[in-house]
């Protein structure tokens, strides 16, 4: 049996106790996100809204962030806004159903590392945290 390159060793290596924070309202998204981050040895932390995410940024070392875009207190936008504005250096990923190209800009010109489509792969998340953490 082959193993895929996003659980093997090299990989996990990589991946291994880093912290990462998931923030969405849906939690099935957020769940699923968490686990598979897990999976990979990352040290995870959850928030199910933007205020929440920066409660938990304020108190906890965070090296990713990957956000909902739509949220009901703070969008996604307006987290990494304010992520900037406390001087949080943390990646910050954004995910939304709804991604298109005009989404895809705003995101960028806005200083996130990238905005995935949802549902979001396996693939696509280990390609970013991959990136990310080996400084590739």
């Amino acid at each position: 049996m082959t193993l895929t390159w996003h659980t093997n060793r090299s990989f996990i290596a990589v991946m291994d106790q880093h912290s990462v924070l998931v923030v969405d309202d849906d939690i099935m998204v957020r769940d699923s996100l968490c686990d598979m981050l897990s999976d990979w040895g990352c040290h995870i932390m959850s928030a199910d809204c933007g205020l929440n995410a920066l409660t938990i940024l304020n108190n906890e070392n965070c090296e990713l962030v990957f956000s909902d875009v739509d949220m009901p207190d703070i969008s996604g936008f307006e987290l990494l806004a304010r992520m900037h504005k406390q001087h949080i250096e943390a990646p910050c990923v954004l995910m939304s159903a709804r991604a298109d190209k005009e989404l895809e800009i705003a995101a960028k010109q806005a200083g996130a590392f990238a905005m995935l489509h949802k549902p979001v792969g396996i693939n696509v998340v280990s390609n970013i945290t991959h990136q990310i953490f080996s400084g590739e």
